[in-house]
């Protein structure tokens, strides 16, 4: 396939998978860029025109994680509400389309996947992780006094429902993979020492079509009773960041997912020029 990409490489030396590997140019870590959606898209399209029914394995060539988050630096320089709807925008539909693909998408999860790299590995069909204690699961949005913006409101509430799925959106704290696992985000982990066959073995069982622990999940978009059921407790005490997640999490749920995409996308600029947020967001870019 010639393709020219500068933070994707395409690996089909395996018989029994494509595995795109994510190497973001120039960084330490991959973070998600206009850049990285677009190549990200041309790849989908280019895959799918192909048909092929090859598992799309996406991997990180990074010794320090899967995707830690949106590019800080490029979310700082926004000016106008125009462009952050437009950055999230980019995003959201980009994982629809990758939800939407035709073949079977995995995730492969060594190290921290965070807010917007759980976004996109929620956009996957399945997620395999790495049982270490340097894998980390998490959108701490609201510590940095944001919110997810590419479906993250969303898509962690269908997986995992309103008990779990909103502490870790309303509070921010990241979870190892084993409790991944207990409450169906993950599908699958492996220790370290033995990850590369465990895969193997696991996906083989895959693409045979037989059961695999946690694979016949089917999200709920509607957790209306679910919700109402979810203790807020003083909902005075929550920040602004918290009070915009909770919301777009109630109107997805009661309205549509679409209704929800919208709310992460209209709250975010007001959310970003807050003076706190953007003390926040400079000190923990200079770190």
């Amino acid at each position: 396939m010639n393709l020219t990409l500068r933070n994707f490489r395409l690996d089909e030396e395996r018989p029994d998978r494509i595995t795109i590997w994510i190497d973001l140019f120039g960084r330490s870590v991959n973070v998600l860029t206009e850049e990285v959606f677009e190549e990200l898209q041309t790849l989908l399209d280019t895959l799918s025109q192909r048909a092929t029914r090859l598992p799309l394995v996406f991997r990180s060539a990074k010794q320090k994680g899967f995707i830690v988050g949106a590019d800080l630096r490029r979310i700082m320089a926004f000016e106008t509400d125009a462009e952050v709807q437009a950055f999230l925008l980019q995003g959201q539909n980009l994982f629809e389309n990758l939800e939407r693909y035709a073949g079977v998408t995995i995730a492969v999860l060594q190290g921290p996947c965070l807010g917007g790299g759980l976004e996109f590995a929620l956009a996957c069909r399945y997620r395999f992780a790495c049982d270490a204690s340097s894998t980390l699961l998490g959108m701490p949005e609201a510590k940095l006094g944001l919110m997810p913006g590419w479906g993250g409101t969303q898509r962690l509430i269908e997986r995992v429902g309103c008990k779990e799925g909103i502490p870790m959106l309303i509070h921010g704290e990241p979870i190892d993979a084993q409790r991944g696992l207990e409450i169906r985000l993950i599908d699958a982990i492996a220790k370290e020492d033995h990850f590369e066959i465990e895969f193997t073995k696991w996906l083989s069982s895959l693409t045979a079509g037989r059961p695999i622990q946690n694979s016949t999940f089917e999200s709920s978009p509607r957790r209306i009773d679910e919700l109402e059921r979810y203790d807020r407790g003083d909902t005075n005490s929550l920040s602004r960041a918290q009070r915009a997640i909770y919301c777009a999490i109630e109107v997805g749920i009661r309205e549509s997912r679409r209704v929800g995409f919208q709310a992460e996308r209209e709250q975010f600029f007001s959310l970003l020029k807050s003076p706190e947020v953007k003390e926040k967001l400079q000190r923990f870019g200079s770190k």
